[in-house]
């Protein structure tokens, strides 16, 4: 069963407990949810509203079961989502933008939808903790895309430009309503790389 926290998921690979996430967002956002009496699951899931309804910053912990599969972090617009592994490393991860006036590009993004910006992978050996490579996709709403492949050993840096426009049909995804975040998720997104 899918089910939602609006915990942040830490670097420790652990799961921040209610009150310390409501105290955090109340310094991001500027609120004062903190100074309730009862900071519980509630009032956590009241603040991250508030934040979502007014375009600030909150988090998503998202679980399988028990187990805690992926994590979203957003502000204004934006979300970013890391998907983890068993090994509760963060393997890939999504960035989508939403209209955003101070941005020359965004200001073309419809105010109801999110473009998939960039893709990012992660390859590890065994249980190492440490990526030996990663690889980022980068995409543009007229269709361009930007393969960097990165050697996190040797910081050797490759770069490929698409010689022409790629099908991003797949990147927009509908801005998404307050605890329904199953298509910023979505994994199997018919995206195709290939240059």
């Amino acid at each position: 069963m899918r089910r939602y926290l609006y915990q942040r998921w830490t670097r420790r690979k652990k799961i921040q407990s209610v009150p310390l996430s409501i105290e955090v967002l109340d310094g991001y956002n500027k609120t004062v949810f903190n100074k309730r009496k009862e900071k519980n699951e509630a009032l956590l899931e009241e603040s991250a509203k508030y934040a979502h309804d007014n375009n600030l910053i909150y988090f998503v912990t998202v679980f399988d079961n028990e187990t805690p599969i992926s994590h979203i972090e957003t502000n204004k617009g934006f979300f970013r989502v890391h998907f983890l592994d068993n090994l509760k490393r963060t393997y890939m991860s999504y960035a989508f933008n939403g209209f955003d006036d101070s941005s020359k590009w965004q200001k073309e993004i419809p105010e109801n939808k999110l473009f998939l910006s960039t893709v990012n992978i992660w390859e590890f050996k065994d249980d190492n903790e440490k990526a030996y490579k990663t690889v980022s996709y980068v995409f543009t709403i007229d269709g361009q895309l930007t393969i960097i492949e990165r050697n996190t050993q040797t910081n050797e840096q490759i770069e490929k430009q698409s010689k022409s426009k790629v099908d991003i049909s797949s990147n927009w995804e509908d801005y998404p309503k307050f605890g329904y975040y199953e298509g910023l998720i979505e994994k199997e997104r018919g995206i195709t790389p290939a240059l």
